[in-house]
């Protein structure tokens, strides 16, 4: 038994070192996945100003709205602009394209049987083109076109 001995180990080798490898890679995914998370939310100030506006329109007195039925609305709009967004880049990704246009927005919506909203968002978005000229400002006022649409959807 000569031939073969085992290696003896290194005193200054560290052995942990993969755990703590490990470690740290799981801190960065549960800080990746919450940070995530926080920015998939909508802006609350937003939602609850679009809720207000919209409610007060429809009716003469002041109507008050739990922060469940605020949250409620948020994520019902959270997960509408998801699932338009993914029929949006179907959409892009049959004309072998790889950036959403405002047209793939608008057939997405017809395809999920939102149609009655293509025109008034057509035009909201004209309007926004014309009266804004910062493309931030274009595009969050597009975002809250399509949120005001589905809450106005909803609260009717």
């Amino acid at each position: 038994m000569a031939g073969k001995q085992k290696p003896k180990p290194n005193p200054d080798q560290d052995y942990r070192a993969p755990q703590r490898e490990m470690a740290e890679a799981e801190k960065e995914t549960a800080v990746t996945d919450k940070v995530a998370g926080v920015a998939e939310e909508l802006p609350k100030a937003i939602v609850r100003r679009l809720v207000k506006d919209k409610l007060s329109q429809l009716s003469d007195s002041e109507i008050s709205v739990f922060r469940e039925a605020l949250e409620a609305f948020s994520d019902s709009a959270r997960i509408f602009v998801h699932y338009l967004s993914a029929t949006a880049n179907d959409i892009c990704k049959e004309s072998k394209r790889q950036t959403i246009n405002a047209e793939d927005v608008f057939k997405a919506l017809e395809e999920i049987e939102f149609s009655d909203y293509v025109g008034p968002l057509r035009a909201s978005l004209e309007g926004q083109r014309y009266d804004t000229q910062a493309s931030r400002s274009r595009l969050i006022g597009a975002i809250l076109s399509i949120i005001e649409f589905f809450v106005s959807r909803w609260s009717a």
